[in-house]
């Protein structure tokens, strides 16, 4: 199986993994494959291409599918957030 396979085989698996995340300016973490965002509101982050990014009133109660590698926590009104890997 060559490894372009592999990447893309593990971007469908589910998450194994979930954590607290807790906005932080300036403070990484290990990527995730998605976030979970208990209380609606906007959440800046950096991607993990190293974009910076406001997504704006992220709906409360679904994993959005987005890589990224912090929150933080200036511009973030969301809460709730956890990161699965």
């Amino acid at each position: 199986m060559g490894r372009g396979t592999l990447e893309s085989a593990a971007k469908v698996i589910p998450a194994e993994h979930a954590f607290a995340i807790t906005p932080q300016d300036g403070v990484d973490f290990a990527p995730t494959r998605g976030v979970y965002v208990g209380q609606m509101g906007d959440l800046r982050v950096r991607m993990v291409d190293g974009g910076d990014i406001m997504f704006i009133n992220l709906t409360a109660g679904i994993i959005h599918p987005i890589r990224i590698v912090q929150v933080w926590a200036t511009g973030t009104t969301a809460d709730d957030i956890r990161g699965l890997r």
